[in-house]
């Protein structure tokens, strides 16, 4: 894994987002490379390729950077997803395989999500974005099962998040190619939702 794809000068003239991503990629940076215990202001400094006193600009302790790092990944994730398409099968397929690494950032971004998430034992602040983050994906899989014809859409939704899950952690690990995981992924959806569940219901 090539976790220097994360590190970088920051723009001299970067709006406060833009420095505050930037930091949180340098967050990110520090525990692929050293693991999160290692993260401090001076090494996220470092690979911000910043000032100290500027990350204590933003951030005042290294709680801070965690969640904030925590927040990045789950909003670069929002990003990569675009609810435009009305087809809900296509919707529900794009918003479960854009979860899949394909290069060393993505690797590097969900290798430091599953290290928050062991992590988040120790830090009530970043198990609470983790928790907002699955909420939020549980949801929006509940709510495109159900458009989709669904009997059970809540445990649909649980157990297409579990075989994410678990198709990820063999991406990160290397059991997995990145096509082998989308051809993995796509056959559970073909399982778990028959192209017959396809007629959308009305809410109640």
């Amino acid at each position: 894994m090539q976790s220097h794809c994360y590190r970088g000068v920051m723009p001299r003239h970067a709006d406060p987002e833009q420095r505050r991503r930037e930091i949180a990629l340098g967050v990110i940076h520090v525990m692929i490379q050293h693991g999160i215990e290692a993260v401090s202001l001076r090494r996220v400094a470092d690979a911000a390729g910043v000032s100290m006193g500027r990350v204590q600009h933003y951030f005042a302790t290294k709680d801070d950077l965690l969640v904030h790092a925590c927040l990045t990944i789950t909003e670069l994730a929002e990003d990569r997803y675009i609810k435009g398409d009305t087809d809900p099968r296509a919707r529900l397929r794009h918003l479960l395989m854009q979860a899949i690494p394909t290069n060393d950032i993505g690797i590097a971004a969900l290798s430091a999500w599953y290290m928050f998430i062991t992590a988040a034992v120790a830090h009530p602040r970043v198990a609470a974005v983790i928790r907002e983050a699955w909420t939020s994906l549980h949801d929006e899989i509940t709510s495109l099962t159900y458009e989709l014809g669904d009997t059970s859409p809540e445990t649909t939704a649980n157990l297409l998040a579990a075989v994410l899950d678990g198709i990820c952690l063999r991406v990160i690990n290397g059991a997995l190619s990145p096509a082998e995981a989308r051809s993995v992924l796509d056959r559970s959806l073909d399982r778990l939702l028959p192209g017959e569940c396809g007629l959308a219901q009305t809410p109640r």
